[in-house]
């Protein structure tokens, strides 16, 4: 397929086990990994698992071809409201995830589901575009609505 650009484009198979809408996806640095979160309040994070040459295409709920295979490998369930912003650590050793409960929630990419910390001064909901890690994955900063 190609898009209106001209650009060739392919379908990655159809991550499916949120029980609502999903609010972010975000890639590791890594690309190995996937972190998607929603109004279900849950995180679910997606590992590659292969890659399919073009001639051994596998097909996705919609009947298009995908290249890739993602598997769920964690459930992350600690906020209470929906899921706004995801974002990984420069090295892929911390995910932080921010929610309309308030809180931000840093997590260890190395043991999920295991928390770090939990920031809980916030005293509304953490925006998304607001969220950001310092290149030496020492220092998160968040901002509040």
């Amino acid at each position: 397929d190609r898009d209106v650009t001209g650009v060739q484009t392919c379908a990655l198979p159809i991550l499916d086990h949120h029980n609502a809408c999903v609010n972010c996806v975000r890639w590791s640095h890594s690309g190995k990994y996937l972190a998607s979160g929603g109004d279900d309040k849950a995180i679910m994070i997606w590992k590659l698992f292969s890659k399919n040459r073009p001639t051994l295409m596998v097909a996705n709920a919609f009947g298009k071809p995908t290249y890739e295979t993602w598997k769920p490998i964690s459930d992350l369930r600690n906020h209470r409201g929906d899921i706004l912003h995801l974002s990984w650590s420069p090295e892929d050793k911390y995910l932080a995830s921010a929610s309309v409960d308030n809180k931000v929630i840093i997590w260890d990419a190395q043991q999920f589901p295991l928390v770090v910390h939990e920031l809980n001064g916030h005293t509304s909901l953490v925006k998304g575009k607001f969220l950001a890690w310092s290149k030496v994955d020492r220092f998160l900063t968040s901002i509040n609505a």
